[in-house]
């Protein structure tokens, strides 16, 4: 989990100094993918995503 979660921040960091309509493209394709390499390795993962990295995206969309 702290490994997940400062991967986490350093994303949400390198992202908020890209330009808008980068960074939508660039979250949809890291995001899917990260998704799908660890949701082979955990279920809880999903949920964790969701609950973090979605509001993240949200958040940056919106700044």
């Amino acid at each position: 989990f702290n490994h997940f979660q400062s991967f986490s921040i350093s994303v949400v960091i390198c992202f908020s100094s890209w330009p808008i309509h980068h960074t939508r493209r660039l979250l949809r394709e890291t995001f899917i993918y990260s998704l799908i390499v660890r949701v082979n390795h955990r279920t809880l993962v999903p949920k964790l995503v969701a609950e973090v990295i979605f509001p993240a995206i949200g958040y940056l969309q919106i700044a």
